[in-house]
């Protein structure tokens, strides 16, 4: 990594490596991780990602769904969304996600 790199890394959303612009340049979906649109990976992880990887897990009525309400179920893992069109959208299995990102409440 180059030094002027260091002071605002980039980070893969499959390894969570920090890594330089140049060694991050390619993008994927990995809608196992929750992330359905691209989203920024390592040039290492990206040759790694299999199209079975890369299918969508979910279906979306609008790429856009405002969240008014949210629910997450420790004892499931399911997290339920709902916005102001009225659709519910339920993740399954959010535990890891949740957990990485700070949210999950059974630590």
């Amino acid at each position: 990594m180059r030094p002027q790199d260091r002071l605002h890394p980039h980070h893969c959303r499959k390894c969570g490596q920090a890594v330089c612009g140049k060694c991050s340049s390619k993008r994927s979906t990995i809608p196992l991780m929750g992330f359905e649109f691209e989203v920024r990976v390592c040039d290492s992880c990206h040759e790694s990602i299999t199209d079975e990887d890369r299918a969508p897990t979910a279906t979306f009525h609008d790429s856009k769904h405002n969240i008014v309400y949210m629910h997450y179920e420790p004892t499931t893992g399911n997290l339920l969304t709902s916005g102001p069109d009225k659709v519910i959208k339920v993740c399954r299995g959010m535990s890891f996600l949740l957990f990485f990102f700070g949210l999950d409440t059974r630590r």
